[in-house]
């Protein structure tokens, strides 16, 4: 209902949901963020307050550029796939092995693209000249950059590409994302005491960060502790552990 599944998927077909949770991964962020902000005014004047974070109001708000769209022209905005509708090219293409996200977002980078492709000759025709001309002549663009990007691996095209500065990537699967270097460097997923590896959090408090010391806990877990600190005596405890209501 945010509206961003409508845009989700290619043109004439049928829309696509975003395969992770967006709506409550983005009410839990706004609801922290509330959180930090009541406790950082409490600091300052003694007083909380209270917070309303919504599901449907937090993934409404991540309509950003496309509300805008809709708003400015009155108009619906179209499912693309992977493209951009306003940059041109930015999208995902197929390669030899595997598909690459190209990114040029201006000029000089769609010069550089030109050059690592040697594909110079489109540098001398007006129609793709600039942005808006490419935004305007896009399928005649697309097949061209489509056409000359599946003749090698996506890892080259990345390789080369970014080296002579355009912003590309491959794109993983999850497989490749977990043997990522970069990621195995910053420690995002950790084996404590069970085979199967968890993510942590992203977020690096520099001078005292050392993670989380503790998985997630199995259900019931700390149910007895915490029956102790609300004052259940253990005879008590042990009756409700009798009766299998913990």
């Amino acid at each position: 209902m945010s509206g961003i599944m409508s845009t989700t998927g290619e043109e004439g077909r049928p829309s696509v949901r975003v395969s992770i949770p967006v709506a409550d991964i983005a009410a839990g962020h706004y609801a922290s963020t509330a959180i930090l902000a009541y406790l950082s005014r409490r600091l300052v004047t003694g007083r909380g307050g209270y917070i309303d974070v919504s599901l449907f109001d937090s993934i409404v708000s991540w309509l950003s550029y496309l509300a805008t769209y809709y708003f400015a022209t009155g108009k619906e905005p179209k499912r693309m796939g992977s493209a951009h509708p306003s940059i041109v090219p930015y999208q995902a293409f197929n390669c030899k092995d595997k598909e690459l996200i190209i990114a040029v977002g201006n000029d000089s980078q769609w010069q550089a693209l030109c050059r690592t492709l040697e594909l110079e000759r489109l540098l001398k025709q007006k129609r793709f000249n600039t942005n808006p001309d490419r935004v305007r002549n896009r399928t005649q663009l697309i097949p061209i950059l489509s056409r000359r990007l599946r003749a090698k691996t996506a890892s080259y095209w990345s390789r080369t590409l970014n080296k002579n500065g355009v912003p590309s990537a491959p794109v993983y699967k999850i497989a490749e994302t977990v043997r990522d270097p970069q990621i195995n460097h910053r420690g995002l997923f950790k084996s404590r005491g069970s085979d199967i590896p968890e993510l942590i959090s992203p977020i690096r408090l520099v001078r005292d960060h050392g993670g989380f010391s503790h998985p997630a806990p199995r259900l019931g877990q700390d149910t007895r502790e915490v029956l102790q600190e609300l004052g259940y005596s253990q005879a008590s405890i042990k009756k409700l552990a009798d009766d299998k209501a913990i």
